[in-house]
């Protein structure tokens, strides 16, 4: 059963009339580590869907004992928390498991409960996993997203939608398919946001730490030429153009920006 927590306690068509920027994702924090500009940017006005049910995330030795349901109402605890403090409109978990996110034949289900959301909204910009991303279910989610808002008439769809860095960073993308957000403003936010999910920290593996030392690297290396004022940068894949360009798949779009990146570096040997 879908779970929709609003922090303010707002009637929910109130809250879906005034959101604009939306964040679809996997799982619990990844919204914190994708979604950084709207957070900082915009608060009341943004919107955090979690598509999976969050119950096989690594979690840390003192918890090996809990139930995967237990596990899974911890990490939307943690959600929720991470709502509170950045002052989001709402979370909406609709609690997918990671199998059937993946599988072919429940995509339209997953496809269903993501647009029987977002036709609600009057959104402007959305954040998902980019493409490229290294974890399946990531990749399973921002398909879903994809063909969800291809279901909205025109009038409806946001005017940008971008695939944001988490499990493989996106510094190396051609500039054309690169959009690149200063959070440098927001750093302190970062740390604030993904401090709230202890169980994923375990002795030296932190997510926050490891996000931030990829922000100020892709603040550091973002001009070869030019030395940086910014102290945070996150990169987002552009995804405008599958739904632009008629025919044009998701497979076929990540072909073009390879060859693309090919023909770019072979100028240089």
């Amino acid at each position: 059963m879908i779970k929709i927590y609003i922090p303010d306690k707002q009637p929910l068509g109130a809250v879906y009339k005034r959101n604009k920027h939306l964040a679809i994702v996997a799982h619990a924090d990844d919204i914190e580590i994708l979604a950084l500009k709207p957070i900082a940017q915009k608060p009341g006005g943004f919107f955090g869907i979690v598509v999976g049910d969050n119950k096989g995330a690594p979690i840390k030795p003192d918890y090996k004992n809990l139930s995967p349901d237990k596990i899974q109402g911890i990490r939307e605890k943690e959600q929720e928390l991470a709502a509170r403090a950045g002052r989001y409109s709402g979370v909406a978990f609709l609690r997918i498991s990671s199998r059937d996110i993946k599988n072919f034949q429940k995509k339209r289900e997953v496809v269903d409960k993501i647009f029987n959301l977002i036709k609600q909204m009057s959104i402007e910009t959305i954040y998902t996993h980019s493409l490229f991303d290294n974890h399946p279910t990531h990749v399973a989610v921002t398909q879903a997203v994809i063909s969800s808002i291809k279901k909205l008439p025109l009038n409806k769809r946001p005017k940008a939608i971008y695939g944001m860095e988490v499990w493989g960073s996106l510094e190396w993308l051609p500039e054309k398919y690169k959009a690149a957000f200063d959070v440098s403003s927001s750093v302190d936010l970062i740390k604030k946001l993904l401090a709230v999910y202890k169980s994923q920290y375990y002795k030296g593996h932190r997510y926050d730490e490891a996000v931030l030392g990829r922000l100020r690297a892709n603040a550091i290396f973002n001009k070869s030429h030019k030395f940086s004022g910014k102290k945070a940068l996150i990169y987002g894949l552009d995804l405008s153009p599958l739904f632009k360009k008629r025919g044009l798949t998701g497979e076929k779009y990540l072909q073009s920006i390879i060859k693309d990146f090919f023909n770019g570096k072979k100028n240089n040997l």
